[in-house]
């Protein structure tokens, strides 16, 4: 699912270099500030020979403020104060170095060519108004957080799906699952025909975890879903009337 903010241009001004737990870069102070900066960039027509560097520096330090926020699990809140999304979780995930540096990488990618594209060339930033081109910038790492991260965290979803599902007789459990199947003999077409019917990866892993007897509580626990055992109960019930009327 692709996420689009309202106003991706905005930043609220609780956005504070102070905020980031880090040294601020000199690099835009050399230049002249944020003013001269931009107006050096509109001048040249953003040509890459002054906007590389701009972009390093900002890459550099959106890096470190993105990668030091998952670590500490505090970018969920800042996404949500900032955007409004609320974003699943899982409590040990993303919990290795690689992960999060591939997280952090892929949003200041993304938020540096938006940054560029979308504010400063179509001159949407504003330093009359009190946010710094670096607490500008973070903001719209804020803003392409969801995006970046829900394609990570349904893959490792899809992997624990996978990891639970051993066997063709785990299969076979979400087909009785979702269709009310007694008989013991499941065909390979009616297998195919549940797993299509289900939604979502986190919507498989809990019938496959339902369906090999876990506790609503444990599977809400496992996969991260707020709401608990009656989330749970609540997704599995309407998974199953929905591969019912599909059928």
């Amino acid at each position: 699912m692709h996420l689009e903010p309202a106003d991706a241009g905005e930043v609220s001004l609780w956005l504070s270099d102070a905020e980031f737990d880090r040294p601020t870069s000199d690099l835009i102070e050399r230049l002249g500030g944020d003013e001269e900066l931009l107006l050096a960039l509109q001048l040249s027509g953003f040509a890459d020979r002054d906007w590389n560097p701009v972009a390093e520096e900002l890459a550099r330090y959106g890096l470190a403020v993105i990668t030091s926020w998952i670590h500490k699990r505090t970018i969920f809140s800042k996404v949500k104060r900032r955007t409004g999304y609320g974003l699943p979780t899982l409590v040990d995930w993303p919990g290795d170095q690689h992960t999060v540096v591939e997280l952090a990488d892929d949003v200041v990618i993304e938020a540096l060519s938006y940054f560029k594209n979308n504010v400063l060339i179509a001159g949407k930033w504003d330093p009359t108004k009190g946010a710094s081109l670096r607490t500008y910038f973070i903001g719209q790492c804020l803003f392409r957080f969801p995006n970046c991260y829900r394609r990570l965290f349904d893959a490792e979803l899809l992997r624990r799906t996978n990891e639970i599902i051993a066997d063709d007789d785990s299969i076979a459990l979400v087909a009785r699952t979702l269709h009310g199947i007694e008989d013991a003999v499941i065909t390979s077409d009616a297998v195919r025909h549940a797993l299509r019917s289900i939604t979502t990866p986190r919507a498989r892993s809990a019938l496959v975890m339902h369906a090999q007897g876990y506790p609503y509580q444990e599977i809400a626990d496992y996969l991260g879903i707020a709401g608990g055992a009656k989330a749970i109960e609540n997704m599995i019930t309407y998974q199953k009337k929905r591969a019912r009327r599909s059928s």
